[in-house]
């Protein structure tokens, strides 16, 4: 046990490094090559590939938005010896494996500035990390909330520096990367400069100390100019780009003792969703081994916090995770998303500070190099190992039928391209996907169903210059109505409510595989569709 502890003491950070990249790679095939692109996948990687090719009128972002990242989407589309879908893949592993060095790069900066000498523990919670990494991050999106974290917990990382050093540049740097994080992520905003504003009040209320209140009012002051950068940030890519962003959907909460009941409910379930370790749902199966794996990580490591709290030396590192913990909470149980079903990716942030926390306690839990402890480390490491190896032989079962759900882009494509149908209308889902896949060759134009069961068109990363360009085609166009209708939240638009618009197609045929395609000339479409795209409220 002694020659193991050795070993590991010496090897670990290299060893957790490459092993934690190769898991969360792991995690990212899997995601990539059982679940299906959707529009949200595509998203605004679509979009960069329709700048690339001269369309600049302007487009709709989401709320949460990932306009930094686009330069990247744009570098990583002009390889063109790549395949539409290797390019996502390509893009999300980037994406996956520069947030996870990022973030261990930033913990580990964050254990220096307290002198934290057992940084064992931080090795081993970025493994864990790695193996819940598909529950915490959406990692077959490059086009979501992952780098994003890195600027929440950065920020966070600066905040605690200042209140050590007091420094202008420190400041100046802690404004920046809270004008990026905040303006890129807003729940960055929320979470780690709610948080921070929380600790440092809390912080002045306890000690009742004149230099505590000096401190607090440069932070929130911090904060305040971080908001404002945001704000300027915003509006700069709005006029230069032309894009908007949608405001996010507002969930109506009542106070009752059913919604008290859901809300208590929901959160303990996504609680242990976003750390992988829900193993109260049905029915029970292999992967039940592995949520309980982790479920006895997550007890094992509240039980080393709590046992270490009397001894930690690093209390403002403590308190401001706690404290961005606390804030997590709030902000998911006050916007209503606890209401949602499966919104507990807005608990992203949460096993981050629990990482912050568990490694600036190493010397507390760790200081005496006891048996117990190494043995206690070993069985950690080891859990870890089994749900690796557990995510391994996912990947390798899902092999053979990977992509299955994606047949319908390339069905799609290949009925546009086989009936000389330059431009078709489908469903949003369709249309940014099916677009980017053709590369430009053909264009399905997005489509909403709205509560009176008529399409409109939508411009949610979509540019309007494509748009713009079928005012001017001739050509036969078809409206591909997928199996199910063009689906719109709970509204449905079916072939009967289609003909009721546009009118009876001039033929109408099966797509193999997709559903139906009913053909119209673009003057009969163009007399029943609003010629510019309304406002994407879902």
């Amino acid at each position: 046990m002694n020659a193991f502890y050795a070993v590991l003491r010496h090897r670990s950070r290299v060893l957790a490094y490459l092993f934690g990249s190769f898991v969360v790679s792991l995690w990212t095939v899997l995601r990539h090559i059982s679940n299906g692109v959707n529009f949200d996948v595509v998203g605004q990687i679509g979009l960069a590939q329709q700048w690339a090719n001269g369309f600049h009128s302007g487009a709709q972002l989401g709320a949460t938005n990932y306009v930094l990242k686009i330069p990247l989407y744009m570098l990583v589309n002009d390889f063109g010896f790549i395949s539409p879908m290797h390019r996502l893949l390509l893009l999300a592993l980037l994406c996956n494996i520069a947030t996870f060095a990022l973030l261990f790069l930033v913990f580990e900066k964050i254990a220096k500035l307290y002198e934290i000498r057992n940084t064992l523990w931080l090795y081993l919670a970025m493994i864990w990390l790695a193996t819940i990494a598909g529950n915490v991050f959406w990692t077959d999106y490059a086009n979501s909330r992952n780098l994003e974290t890195v600027g929440g917990i950065l920020f966070l990382y600066l905040v605690l520096k200042f209140i050590r050093s007091q420094s202008v540049g420190t400041a100046s740097l802690a404004v920046l990367a809270g004008s990026i994080a905040f303006f890129a992520d807003s729940l960055q905003l929320y979470i780690c400069g709610g948080g921070a504003c929380l600790f440092v009040v809390a912080r002045w209320l306890i000690r009742r100390q004149c230099q505590a209140a000096v401190v607090a009012a440069k932070i929130i002051g911090i904060i305040l100019l971080s908001y404002g950068g945001a704000r300027l940030i915003r509006i700069i890519v709005e006029h230069t780009l032309h894009v908007s962003f949608l405001l996010a959907p507002r969930v109506e909460i009542k106070l009752d003792a059913a919604t008290v009941s859901q809300t208590l409910r929901t959160v303990c379930s996504s609680t242990l969703d976003i750390f992988g370790a829900n193993v109260f749902k049905r029915p029970y199966d292999l992967n039940s081994v592995r949520e309980a794996l982790s479920l006895v990580v997550l007890v094992v490591v509240i039980a080393l916090l709590i046992r270490a709290a009397a001894t930690i030396r690093s209390r403002s590192a403590m308190g401001l995770g706690l404290s961005a913990i606390f804030v997590s909470y709030v902000i998911y149980v006050a916007s209503g998303q606890v209401l949602v079903p499966v919104t507990y990716r807005y608990l992203i942030m949460v096993p981050l500070l629990l990482i912050l926390l568990i490694s600036n306690a190493g010397d507390a839990i760790g200081g005496r190099r006891t048996v117990a402890v190494a043995r206690l480390q070993f069985v950690w490491l080891a859990v870890s190992l089994v749900s690796s190896v557990m995510l391994a032989g996912a990947v390798a079962t899902h092999w053979p039928t990977r992509h299955a759900n994606d047949a319908h882009i390339y069905a799609t494509s290949s009925f546009l391209t086989s009936n000389n149908l330059q431009y078709s209308l489908s469903s949003r889902e369709a249309g940014i996907t099916t677009t980017y896949f053709a590369g430009g060759r053909e264009t399905v134009l997005p489509l909403l169903c709205t509560a009176d069961n008529r399409l409109v068109l939508t411009d949610l990363f979509y540019d309007k210059a494509a748009f713009e360009s079928f005012q001017n085609y001739q050509g036969n166009t078809a409206i591909i109505v997928p199996g199910t209708g063009i689906v719109s939240g709970s509204d449905v638009c079916d072939t009967t409510a289609i003909t009721a618009q546009f009118g009876p197609p001039d033929s109408q045929g099966p797509v193999p595989g997709v559903g139906t395609a009913l053909v119209y000339t673009p003057a009969e479409l163009r007399a029943h569709l609003a010629p510019l795209p309304v406002e994407d409220v879902r």
